[in-house]
């Protein structure tokens, strides 16, 4: 894990709040933007994934938490961005 290395950092947002949701959405953009500074290696966010190495957002597949299952806001990463880093 990511963050056991102390590698990564998880911000949360109400995902039942759209104005939160965009706020989440406004946050990545700038963390991608911003990728080489940063050194972002991936960020995982309302069931999408997006990495460094393949620069776009597709559907976040985990078989530990069931994704992508909307109901699982947390395991799926919903209710947070997770941010890690190179």
């Amino acid at each position: 894990s990511d963050h056991s290395r102390g590698k990564a950092c998880d911000l949360f947002f109400n995902p039942h709040n759209p104005t939160d949701v965009a706020r989440g959405w406004n946050l990545t953009n700038q963390l991608i933007a911003r990728q080489p500074t940063y050194g972002v290696h991936y960020l995982i966010w309302q069931g999408r994934i997006w990495s460094a190495e393949h620069p776009t957002w597709t559907i976040y597949n985990s078989s530990v938490y069931g994704c992508p299952d909307p109901e699982n806001v947390t395991g799926c990463h919903y209710d947070h961005i997770h941010v890690s880093l190179y």
